[in-house]
C-alpha cells in the first residue's frame, strides 16, 4: 500500500497533512501518536469513509479512489476499536457478512460458508456462532470483529485498537493472527495506543503529531527519548533490563511520564 501526499478534512477542519506512506506487503506498520494525531482518520481515509481533498492511496495497482465501495470491500477490510451491536444477529451472520463483496447472493455459496467458518475458528469466535452479537461482552464482540475482517479475504486489512477490549489470553491470540496474515504476505496498519504491543508485533511504525508524519521507521528505532517526548510532549525514561532478567526477558513497561 502507497499513500502520497494525503490530505483529510472533517470540513474546514484539516486534519491530515501531506502524509507519505508506504507498507510492503507482508509486515504491520504501526501508526501511533497522541489523541487527535490524525490516526483514526488516516484508517477512515483508506476506507474511503472521509473525504481527502489531495493526494493518492493505492492498494496494489489499484488507486482505491476510482473503486465502487464494493470493490474496495475487496481489496481492504477494517476492524474498529469499537461498534455498537444495534441487532441481534446470530455472529455466524455478522460474520458472513465480510463475503458480501464477493457475491449477489445471501452468503449461501460453499466458499461463504467456509470461509466464514475458518475465520471464526481463527479468531477464536466459533463456539459464538449461534449466539446473538447482542448477548457477547466487548471482548466477545472484538473477535466477532476481526473474523469478519478475515472472512472478507482482503490483501489489506486496517486495525484500529485491535486490542482494546481482549483479556491478557486473547492478546496472545491476536499476536498470532498477526503473524500468520504476515506470513500469508496480507498488508498490515495497526493503530496502537500501547507502544510495547507496538514494539511486540509491528516490523515498522509512522508517528503522526497534528496531523502529520513526524517519523516512520523500523520499529527498534521508536525508543528515542527526544522522539517520544515530542510527539507525546510527556517525559519519558527507558527501562534497561537488569541481568538477572536475561537475554529473553521482555520487559511490559518502557516508558512512565
Amino acid at each position: 500500500m502507497k499513500i502520497r501526499g494525503l490530505e483529510a478534512s472533517y470540513g474546514s477542519h484539516q486534519v491530515l497533512r501531506g502524509l507519505d506512506l508506504k507498507i510492503e506487503p507482508g509486515t504491520l506498520t504501526a501508526v501511533l501518536g497522541q489523541n487527535g494525531s490524525g490516526k483514526s482518520t488516516l484508517a477512515k481515509a483508506i476506507l474511503g469513509l472521509v473525504p481527502h481533498a489531495k493526494g493518492e492511496i493505492w492498494i496494489g495497482d489499484q488507486r482505491v479512489d476510482t473503486l465502487r465501495p464494493h470493490e474496495r470491500a475487496r481489496h481492504v477490510a477494517y476492524v474498529p476499536q469499537s461498534e455498537t451491536a444495534s441487532f441481534p444477529f446470530l455472529v455466524k451472520d455478522v460474520v458472513a457478512m465480510g463475503r458480501l463483496s464477493h457475491g449477489t447472493g445471501y452468503f449461501e455459496s460453499k466458499e461463504d460458508l467456509e470461509r466464514t467458518t475458518e475465520a471464526m475458528r481463527v479468531a477464536d469466535c466459533l463456539e459464538l456462532s449461534s449466539k446473538p452479537i447482542t448477548e457477547l461482552s466487548g471482548g466477545e464482540q472484538q473477535r466477532v470483529w476481526m473474523a469478519r475482517a478475515l472472512a472478507q479475504g482482503t490483501p489489506t486489512l486496517i486495525l484500529d485498537e485491535p486490542t482494546a477490549h481482549l483479556d491478557a489470553g486473547h492478546v496472545v491470540a491476536f499476536a498470532a493472527i498477526v503473524r500468520r496474515l504476515k506470513r500469508e504476505g496480507k498488508t498490515l496498519l495497526a493503530i496502537f495506543h500501547d507502544l510495547n504491543l507496538a514494539e511486540a508485533l509491528a516490523d515498522r511504525f509512522a508517528l503522526l503529531k497534528n496531523g502529520e508524519l513526524l517519523k516512520e521507521g523500523e520499529i527498534a528505532s521508536l525508543w528515542d527519548r527526544d522522539l517520544l517526548e515530542t510527539a507525546f510532549e510527556s517525559k519519558f525514561s527507558t527501562f534497561e533490563p537488569r541481568p538477572w532478567m536475561g537475554p529473553d526477558y521482555l520487559p511490559t513497561a518502557r516508558d512512565s511520564s
